[in-house]
Parts: structure tokens; sequence; C-alpha cells
């Protein structure tokens, strides 16, 4: 049976007792920002939002858990011991603030100064720094809170009652910074090195499976583009470069760094069905051009497809990309 008095909700068993109650002040207490991408090896603010909906406050308890392993909350006062979080200004005094860096424990409280003014509204009770230490897809930041427990996080009223009504943990994904990759292309048979359609592939060392493609490069006459690598841990890697057209070269076990200039080798020609290796296909392709300016047949862009593009095709015949 359910049986509302003064806006709150009482629940009974059987017998008649009460097993818990659960207010509907619309009470709240949350994270901000409560997920998003977090690059490890900086810091992040979350701030600790409390609403108290219109009502009456002598006090706020904040019991938070953390993954150590991933995070570690910055001391926001080197000239205290200890560990702490910085205090906002709603309450006239913060008598818990404890970090427990081992178990990933954070505790605080606010309180109104005694026999002085209640406080009801909505702003930041606290701030924590937290700092991103090892790439996760989900690291989550909870508030310890159950329904009428009062030995955890409350929002207490006049009369002594928890008036928290509902949290908003977080969930965070901590991230490998963005990392600059420079590289350079020579395209078989031309002096334009030019292309605007260039892929990048990064792959685990010795594997078949790319972490990270970037598609539509763009590279200069000389040769030379940029792209950005997201996603991607420290460590080695092979990068694989594909202009359109020419066969693909590799890069193998080289580490990552921000920014990184490579060099690749020379993008040979022929591949004019873009399927990675120069076959009897391509040759099609060429003779179906012959005396004819073609962007593909007409491999070292001279206006033409003759004798000269079938000599850089027939160079690299059954030859496959790297």
């Amino acid at each position: 049976m359910i049986l509302i008095i003064g806006g709150v909700i009482y629940y009974f068993i059987r017998t008649g007792r009460i097993v818990s109650q659960a207010s509907v002040s619309g009470v709240t207490l949350g994270l901000s920002p409560s997920s998003g991408n977090q690059i490890i090896n900086t810091n992040f603010d979350v701030n600790i939002l409390l609403n108290t909906n219109g009502q009456p406050t002598v006090g706020t308890d904040v019991v938070l858990t953390y993954n150590p392993p991933d995070l570690s909350v910055i001391d926001s006062d080197t000239g205290t011991a200890g560990t702490q979080i910085r205090a906002g200004s709603l309450y006239y005094s913060y008598p818990a603030n404890t970090v427990d860096t081992t178990n990933g424990k954070i505790t605080f409280s606010g309180i109104i100064q005694p026999g002085g003014a209640t406080y009801s509204g909505a702003g930041t009770l606290a701030t924590i720094t937290f700092r991103a230490l090892s790439v996760q897809s989900s690291s989550r930041v909870n508030f310890n809170f159950t329904i009428d427990a009062t030995n955890d996080s409350n929002v207490t009223s006049p009369a002594g009652s928890d008036m928290l009504d509902s949290v908003t943990n977080g969930n965070y994904n901590l991230v490998p910074p963005d990392a600059t990759f420079n590289f350079n292309e020579t395209l078989q048979g031309r002096t334009n090195h030019s292309s605007n359609n260039a892929i990048l592939k990064v792959y685990p060392t010795g594997s078949t499976t790319a972490l990270f493609t970037s598609a539509s490069l763009v590279a200069s006459a000389a040769g030379a583009g940029q792209t950005t690598i997201t996603g991607v841990n420290s460590g080695n890697y092979d990068f694989q470069l594909k202009v359109k057209y020419f066969l693909s070269t590799k890069l193998t076990n080289i580490t990552l760094t921000n920014p990184m200039t490579r060099n690749f080798d020379v993008q040979r020609a022929g591949d004019l069905d873009d399927n990675n290796i120069v076959n009897s296909l391509d040759f099609t392709i060429l003779n179906s051009k012959w005396n004819q300016a073609d962007p593909v047949a007409d491999i070292n862009q001279d206006g033409v497809t003759n004798t000269v593009d079938f000599a850089l095709l027939n160079s690299n015949w059954f030859v496959s990309g790297q």
C-alpha cells in the first residue's frame, strides 16, 4: 500500500509497517560534466551540483567513489595535510573534505552557520579536479546514495530528514591525445606528386586490422600532407599510405609520437582499378584509353595515354601493395 502524507510517499508491507519512504521534494545532486572524452595525462574539472528545488537545507553530505588506476584527484589545498577538493560558497563551512586516494573515495560536507539561515537554491557545492591516468572506454564516478539511508550522500532538512531524491553519476571515456602526422609521398612516373585521395591506416605492429583510418588526404605538388591521428595509444605501429591508382607502401614498427613526420617509399604506379595489385585488369583499363587524355590511365599525367604509361604499369606487373 502507498500513502502520501505532506508530500512524502510511504510504502507499507502487509503488516502495515513502514519499510521505506521516498521524498518527492525534487532535491538532486549531480556531476557536471557527467560524461565525455578526457585526454590522459591532463586534468579536468567536475562540478558537484546541488539543487534543493526551493527546499530549505541545513547541510549536504557527499560520498563519491572513483577508480584510482584510472583517475587521481588533484589536491586543491596543498597547505593542508591530505587531499581535498575545492569547496564552493553555498554553505557557511565545510567540516568534511577528504579524499581516500588509495580506495578512491571522496567525502565532503557543507553546513549552514549554527543557528543561522538555511540554504535553498541551485549551484556548485564543490569542484573536483581529476587527472586522467590510463586509457579506458568507461571510468565511473558514482555517488554513494540510497533513498532513506542517512549514512551516505544526503541533503538534510531543518528537521533532520534526508530530502535527496536522485543523483547524476559520472561516466568518462579516457582517451589518448591526438597526434599530428606529417607525411611525404612520391608518385612513380610523375613530377607533380599532389593528390587529394590518399588514405592513411594505422595498424598494431604485424596486424592486418587497422586501428585508425584517415581518408581523402591532400598532398601538395611536392607530396607533403598532414592528418590528425585520434584514439591511438602511445606505442609502436605499422603505418600504411595508399594513393588512389597507386600501390600502397607501409612503414613497420614505428613509434607514435606527437608530432611526427614520415617519408613513405615510392607509391608504385599501375593500380588503375585500385585493388592494390597490378595485373591484366589494370592493363585493360589503360588499353581502353590509348592515345586519350585520361585522369586514370594517363599515369604520368602528360596529357596522353601511350607507351610511357604502359611501361610504368608493366614495371609493376603482378606486384601487390604493402
